[in-house]
């Protein structure tokens, strides 16, 4: 008997997570935190946001897709005012 049925269901409902709160995002202006991040590291420059929520005004959020399989995705959400 395969779980492979099980996985799929799975990892699709990490990706509608994922897009949903890109959606959040943008409607509520607020990025949510990089969980578990207990010491940045300094000689990365991305913009972490180590354990708290920051409010911004987001006007664009990506949801990433790396499948196991080599199905990668992106989906891109953007603000139409």
């Amino acid at each position: 008997m395969t779980r492979e049925n099980d996985m799929v269901h799975t990892k699709l409902a990490r990706q509608v997570g994922g897009a949903i709160a890109c959606l959040l995002a943008l409607e509520e202006g607020i990025l949510p935190p990089t969980i578990n991040l207990l010491e940045p590291d300094e000689a990365c420059d991305l913009c972490y946001l180590p354990n708290t929520a920051v409010r911004a005004e987001v006007t664009l959020a990506l949801s990433n897709s790396l499948g196991f399989g080599g199905h990668n995705a992106c989906l891109a959400f953007r603000k139409v005012v």
